[in-house]
């Protein structure tokens, strides 16, 4: 059987992140996730929804978030527009 592959030109997604052990924190972190998305331009922006993040910690999940989501992510994996990050590393370690 052929396997088909997904072009994403552009891509505007929100998603519920829970994040806690990715980041070796102390208790778990869950927020809204604006994911923006262009292919053209090569560039992908998240914004974290919950205004009560301070900014070490938006920094942080954040730079997560770059290093470890893309647009194949929400073709393939991301169901039901949540990400457990934790999980999400159970399924693609970390090199």
């Amino acid at each position: 059987m052929e396997e088909k592959h997904r072009h994403v030109e552009k891509l505007l997604s929100v998603f519920h992140l829970t994040i806690r052990h990715s980041l070796r924190l102390p208790q778990e972190v869950r927020t809204g996730v604006l994911f923006l998305y262009d292919g053209q331009e090569g560039s992908k922006d998240f914004r974290l929804l919950d205004p009560g993040i301070g900014p070490e910690m938006r920094r942080r999940i954040t730079a997560w978030l770059h290093e470890h989501v893309g647009p194949q992510d929400f073709s393939e994996r991301l169901r039901l527009n949540r990400l457990d990050a934790d999980g999400h590393l159970k399924n693609h370690p970390l090199p």
